[in-house]
C-alpha cells in the first residue's frame, strides 16, 4: 500500500509538471484548478491547444456527450443517421452515437440533436442526473437560489437532483446560461470522487461516488453505513464499457449498474440497472435478495445483450 501511495504521488507530480504546467490559462482559483486537473487526469477534458485549456469557454452538446462517453467508457453505438444536423464526417459523430445509446441525449423528437449548440446549466444538470441515475430530491434545496423560478419545468427534476446531492455549489442556478468547461469540470469532480481504471481487489474506498471503468475489479468487505439512507449514501457506478464486476462480503452498497455483469453478496443498499438511460427492474427489497416464486434468488436481465445482476 505504501509503495502504491508513493507511486501515485510521483505520477501526480509528473502530471502537474508535464501536463498542467503546459496550460498557461489555468485559473488561479484552487477549486477551479483542481477540478480541471482532475478532468484532464481522468481523460474527460483535453486542452484546446498545446498550452491552453480554455476554462471559461462554453461546452457544446457534442463536447458534453464526448466527455460522458469517456467518463463511462461507453462503446455501444446508436444509429443517429436520422439527425440531419449531425454530420458523419464530424469529429464527434462516433461519440455522439455512443452518448445517444447510453441515454445522455435524445434529440428534439424530430430530425435535430443540436450537436454544436452550447449546453445550458439546466440541460447539463438534467443529462447528468440521467447518466448517473440520481434519485434523491429535496425541494427545499432550491429555495437557496434566487433564480429557482427560472428553471424550466422539464429540467426541474434534474436540477433538483444535482443540487440535492450536493454536486453543485454555485451562487445561482443560471438555468439558461451556457455552462463553461470549468463549471462542468467542478460538477464532475463532485459527482465522481474516485475513478477505478486498474483491475484488482479493493477493500476500502474514499468518501464520495466511485466510478468503475475497467474489468477485473473486485470489491471485498466494503462498508457503507449510509447505504439506503434517504440521500442514498455513496454510489458505486459501473461504467458502460465494463463487462463484469464483483462486490463481495459487503455491508451496505448502493450500486448503479450501467454495464456488464455484477456479482454481489452481503448486505446491500440500493442496486439498479440502467440501460440506455432507462432504469430497469429494481432487484432488491431492503437488505434481502429478491426471491422468485420458484425459490431462486434470481438472476435478472439488465439488457438485451444479457447483462445480469447475480445475488448470492
Amino acid at each position: 500500500m505504501f509503495k502504491k501511495i508513493v507511486s501515485m504521488l510521483i505520477v501526480a507530480s509528473l502530471l502537474s509538471v508535464s501536463v498542467f504546467g503546459a496550460f498557461t490559462d489555468m485559473p488561479e482559483n484552487e477549486i477551479e484548478k483542481n477540478a480541471l486537473m482532475s478532468a484532464v487526469e481522468n481523460g474527460l477534458l483535453n486542452g484546446v491547444s498545446e498550452n491552453e485549456i480554455a476554462p471559461y469557454a462554453p461546452v457544446t452538446r457534442s463536447q458534453m456527450g464526448a466527455i460522458l462517453v469517456r467518463a463511462m467508457g461507453a462503446t455501444k453505438k446508436a444509429d443517429i443517421s436520422a439527425f440531419e444536423d449531425a454530420s458523419p464526417k464530424a469529429w464527434y459523430y462516433n461519440e455522439l452515437s455512443c452518448a445517444v445509446a447510453m441515454g445522455a441525449f435524445q434529440g428534439d423528437g424530430g430530425k435535430n440533436i443540436f450537436p454544436d449548440k452550447n449546453i445550458t446549466y439546466q440541460e447539463a444538470f438534467l443529462v447528468l442526473s440521467r447518466v448517473f441515475d440520481l434519485r434523491y430530491e429535496n425541494e427545499n434545496m432550491l429555495n437557496e437560489y434566487i433564480d429557482k423560478d427560472s428553471v424550466a419545468s422539464w429540467a426541474k427534476s434534474g436540477v433538483l437532483k444535482i443540487v440535492s446531492g450536493g454536486y453543485y455549489d454555485g451562487d445561482a442556478l443560471y438555468p439558461d446560461k451556457s455552462i463553461s468547461r470549468v463549471e462542468f469540470a467542478k460538477i464532475m469532480s463532485n459527482l465522481v470522487s474516485n475513478y477505478i481504471d486498474s483491475p484488482g481487489t479493493y477493500s476500502e474506498l474514499p468518501k464520495g461516488n466511485t466510478l468503475v471503468r475497467c474489468n477485473g475489479v473486485i470489491f471485498d468487505g466494503i462498508t457503507n453505513p449510509d447505504a439506503k439512507s434517504a440521500k442514498e449514501g455513496d454510489l458505486i457506478i459501473i461504467g458502460d464499457g465494463v463487462s463484469e464486476t464483483s462486490i463481495l462480503n459487503t455491508d451496505g452498497a448502493n450500486v448503479v449498474l450501467r454495464g456488464g455483469n455484477l456479482n454481489i453478496s452481503g448486505k446491500v443498499g440500493i442496486i439498479r440497472a440502467v440501460v440506455g438511460g432507462t432504469v430497469l427492474t429494481p432487484v432488491k427489497n431492503d437488505y434481502s435478495a429478491k426471491v422468485y416464486p420458484d425459490g431462486s434468488k434470481g438472476i435478472i436481465s439488465a439488457s438485451a445483450e444479457g447483462s445480469y445482476i447475480s445475488l448470492k
